[in-house]
This record gives C-alpha cells, sequence and structure tokens, in this order.
C-alpha cells in the first residue's frame, strides 16, 4: 500500500509492556577522558537524573562524529559502559586495559542508534511514516549486524518498509531496554554502579513517550524548531506544561518575544 494511501487505521502500532510510563532512573555521570587509543576512563562520576525530554531536545542536537562534543555530553548527562556484542565477530576487538571501560567509538555508536530511534518515535508521534526517519542516515554495519537488524535501505519484494522500520526499531531498542526487568532497588550511591546506563535510560524516555502517547510539538522560536512535548523551564513540583505552549523552553519563548519586539520597533521607525 503507497505511503499516502495509509490511514489511522492501517497505521502500525506498536505493543508496549506495561503500557504505561515507567521511572527513568539515575545513571552514573562525570569527567569522561580518551586516551590516545581511544579507551574511556570515567572520574569521580555522581547519580545524575536525566533532562525531562533529553531523549528529544538534547540527543537530537548532538553531533556523534565530533568526539569533544560526545564527551562532553556523557560526561554531563551520564555514562554509556556498553559495548559491540564481541562473540560475533563483527566488532574490532577494542579490549579496554585495566581502568578503562570501552571505547569512544563504542559510546558514538550507541549514541548514533539512540538518534535513529528518537527520530523514528518523534514521527510516530507526528503521524508521518515511521521508515522516512531513518533515510538518509549512516548505516555502519557495526551497528547493526550484532542485532541482527537489516539496514535502512534494505528493500526486500513485498516487505512493506513500516513494518521493517518497526522491527529494527523494537529490535535495537529492546536491546536498550534489557536493564529494567522487575527487581527490588535501593537508592544508590557512586560507589554501587546501577544496572542502568545513559543509553538505556534514553531508551526508556522514548519508550514512556510511546505509552503516554503526546502531540509532539515545533518549537515556535523561528532559529530553534525543535521537537518536544513539555515545556522546559516552567515546572512546578514536577509537572510541565503539554498544552497551550509555543516554546520548548522559557529561554526560546523569551528569545521570540524581544525578536518581534525588535521586528515591530523597527516597522513604525520606518
Amino acid at each position: 500500500m503507497p505511503a499516502d494511501a495509509r490511514t489511522d487505521e492501517t497505521r502500525f502500532r506498536p505493543t508496549l509492556w506495561p503500557g504505561v510510563p515507567i521511572p527513568v532512573p539515575s545513571v552514573l555521570a562525570g569527567p569522561a577522558f580518551a586516551d590516545d587509543q581511544g579507551f574511556l576512563e570515567w572520574r569521580l562520576r555522581e547519580l545524575v537524573e536525566l533532562p525531562d525530554e533529553l531523549c528529544l531536545r538534547g540527543l537530537l542536537d548532538l553531533d556523534v562524529q565530533e568526539a569533544d562534543d560526545v564527551l562532553a555530553f556523557v560526561s554531563e548527562h551520564g555514562a554509556i559502559t556498553q559495548r559491540w556484542d564481541l562473540d560475533n565477530g563483527s566488532s574490532p576487538a577494542l579490549v579496554p586495559p585495566d581502568g578503562k571501560e570501552n571505547h569512544l567509538t563504542d559510546v558514538q555508536h550507541y549514541l548514533g542508534v539512540a538518534q535513529r530511534l528518537s527520530r523514528h518515535v518523534v514521527a510516530h508521534l507526528d503521524g508521518s511514516p515511521v521508515h522516512e526517519a531513518w533515510v538518509g542516515l549512516p548505516s555502519p554495519p557495526a551497528i547493526w549486524a550484532p542485532h541482527k537488524v537489516p539496514a535502512p535501505n534494505d528493500a526486500r519484494p513485498g516487505l512493506d518498509p513500516e513494518h521493517l522500520a518497526w522491527f529494527r526499531f523494537a529490535m535495537l531498542i529492546n536491546d536498550g531496554l534489557r536493564a529494567f526487568h522487575t527487581r527490588v532497588e535501593v537508592p544508590f550511591t557512586s560507589a554501587f554502579a546501577p544496572d542502568t546506563d545513559l543509553y538505556s535510560a534514553l531508551c526508556l524516555q522514548l519508550v514512556n513517550l510511546l505509552a503516554e502517547g503526546p502531540a509532539v510539538k515545533r518549537c515556535a522560536n523561528e532559529p530553534c524548531g525543535r521537537a518536544f512535548v513539555r515545556q522546559e523551564g516552567r515546572a512546578e513540583h514536577g509537572q510541565h506544561r503539554m498544552s497551550g505552549v509555543l516554546y520548548c523552553s522559557r529561554s526560546c519563548a523569551k528569545a521570540q518575544s524581544e525578536r518581534v519586539r525588535r521586528r515591530r520597533k523597527r516597522e513604525e521607525q520606518r
């Protein structure tokens, strides 16, 4: 069926379990350093809470090809300690030395996967074809092979590109959600690392958005245009405005208001 012939009834709907938002746990964050070979070392880590909608705002703004930007991102928001699956031979043998957890390329690849997952969720909540979120994006084999996931441009006769996109999405995000299972949890300190890392927490934020099913807005601040659900910076007692808002943050609202004021003033002086 052509994409433009789809109706709301024919759109693919994911099945979520448990189907309700789940609190996102804190993750360990702290200064991250890469040695001359690219292996990472973390220092003075402490538990931090992820900003609301980091999976939309901060993640999609990140250039995962810029090593310094990636190091700054994980230093502020949390470590990614996962590594490519070495068992099937699809990953280079980047075995970290003592005191190092993984390689910079591991972090870049997992953040790149998280960006693709985020674009998929935004497209779904926008009511747009989700397969378009994967088109035109680089797909290094190391991202796909460990999960046996078809690459974005894998076109097979009779295979619906929407179903293929959802299959890819489920395989990749479920890998990040493995840390969340029924368990007893006690307050963590930096001396006892939690089971979750930044990648897992970002995946949970995205699944929470799918469970809530909110409308995705686009920030009306002209230079911004970010996708968002709740307005940042006006929360009271943990409640964020979701309706009647035009801007993703107070700073964007202020910037656009000032821009309009200057524009009006110039027109009055003519």
